[in-house]
């Protein structure tokens, strides 16, 4: 048995991914989308809400907007937000073609289209460099892997390295933070659960029982009932 915190897995998300997760860490399925969290959600060892939420090139080519609309609502509920996007692109003359790994043949098989003579698309990975930059200035970093194999391998290795006390790199360079004390972030997240329907009051009880979002998250049923609805 692991001592860490498991990482919690959307219950749409592919299995291929949960099965190499499961090889690494301790996993569980949860209802997370529904409860306005990303794909993948854990606690770090500093009790930190983390999540990663995954998607695939043509799934943001297609519907950006609805993409970042869907980071912003998730933000509020964890520490920290980062995006993974899946596959690869190719520029065209016309925009991009996006392609998926085809764990089957081993090989790339095209996905998508963006963009061709009759309505181009000239200049889009320009645009989307952009606003990848945006999102990391806002908070959200970017990672990009290959396959749901390189996906497993990247989120298993947030995972563990979160739950490492101390870390190496750059700590000759890095200086602390300050930080100024301010409403409990913790409580503020748990209010913004779509769905969760909770006050004030009662999600500081919640909070000051289970710690953290992710502790409510991962709690029995039958101990949030006992703490007092006030």
């Amino acid at each position: 048995m692991s001592d860490h915190p498991p990482l919690l897995v959307d219950d749409h998300e592919p299995k291929q991914i949960f099965d190499l997760l499961d090889q690494s860490c301790p996993v569980e399925y949860s209802d997370l989308n529904m409860g306005g969290l990303a794909d993948y959600v854990w606690m770090d060892v500093q009790g930190n809400t983390r999540q990663v939420e995954r998607k695939q090139w043509g799934e943001i080519l297609s519907s950006t907007d609805h993409v970042e609309n869907q980071l912003r609502d998730e933000i509020i509920s964890a520490a920290a937000t980062d995006l993974l996007v899946e596959g690869i692109v190719r520029t065209t003359p016309f925009g991009l073609d996006a392609y998926v790994w085809d764990t089957w043949k081993q090989n790339y098989r095209f996905s998508h289209s963006f963009g061709d003579s009759k309505h181009p698309q000239v200049g889009l990975m320009s645009k989307m460099y952009a606003w990848f930059w945006q999102l990391n200035c806002a908070g959200i970093g970017t990672w990009f892997t290959f396959s749901y194999e390189d996906t497993a391998k990247a989120i298993a290795a947030f995972y563990m390295n979160s739950q490492k006390e101390e870390h190496t790199t750059l700590n000759r360079y890095l200086k602390p933070k300050i930080f100024i004390k301010g409403q409990n972030k913790q409580v503020l997240s748990l209010m913004g659960l779509e769905g969760a329907g909770l006050g004030e009051r009662r999600a500081k009880a919640l909070i000051e029982k289970f710690g953290s979002v992710y502790g409510v998250l991962t709690a029995d049923p039958k101990e949030i009932a006992t703490v007092d609805k006030m």
